[in-house]
This record gives structure tokens, C-alpha cells and sequence, in this order.
């Protein structure tokens, strides 16, 4: 039982110190609708909701600049892990 509360300690710092770097996300889309009964709309003025391909990428970067809280949060578990490594 001690050695599953010192491996979630180590856990809770890798957490708290991961909180300290952005957070990194990407999305793609792809989007298709082939009708054959209607026919393409060539004008470029005119939507053609029956045929068309869309696609798209997306990066997204979040990044909390609260430092001072995340090193007190990585202060704080630090702490947790040497109180269960004493413990032991």
C-alpha cells in the first residue's frame, strides 16, 4: 500500500511540472458530399450543397502564465512525495 501512495506522489510532480509548459493541440477535418443528381454549380457566387470537398487544419496552443502558482504546485507535491518517502 506504500509503495501505491509513493508511485502516485511521483505521479502528482511529473503532473504539476508538466502544468508548466503550453498545452499543444491539433485538429484536422475533412468534410465530402458527392450527389450525382444534382448537377456542380460552377458560379462562384452560388453555395452547391450537393458536391463538395472541404478540408482543414488547426493548431492550437494554451499556455497558463501563472508561475508563481505552478511552482507552488510543484513545491507542494514535491513536499507530499517526501512525506510519503519518510514514511517508508
Amino acid at each position: 500500500m506504500a509503495r501505491a501512495g509513493f508511485d502516485a506522489r511521483t505521479s502528482q510532480v511529473h503532473l504539476a511540472r508538466s502544468m508548466l509548459f503550453p498545452d499543444i493541440g491539433i485538429a484536422l477535418q475533412a468534410n465530402m458530399s458527392a450527389a450525382p443528381a444534382i448537377a456542380d454549380q460552377l458560379s462562384p457566387y452560388v453555395l452547391d450543397q450537393g458536391n463538395y470537398f472541404h478540408y482543414g487544419a488547426a493548431r492550437s496552443f494554451q499556455w497558463k502564465l501563472d508561475f508563481l502558482s505552478g511552482a507552488a504546485r510543484v513545491r507542494f507535491a514535491e513536499a507530499s512525495l517526501a512525506e510519503v518517502a519518510a514514511q517508508q
